[in-house]
């Protein structure tokens, strides 16, 4: 994965978190 694909990917993980 590159760069923004993690930064999304990582976003998505801590909207579900919150």
């Amino acid at each position: 994965l590159d760069i923004s694909s993690r930064c999304i990917l990582v976003t998505a993980v801590m909207q579900m978190v919150i």
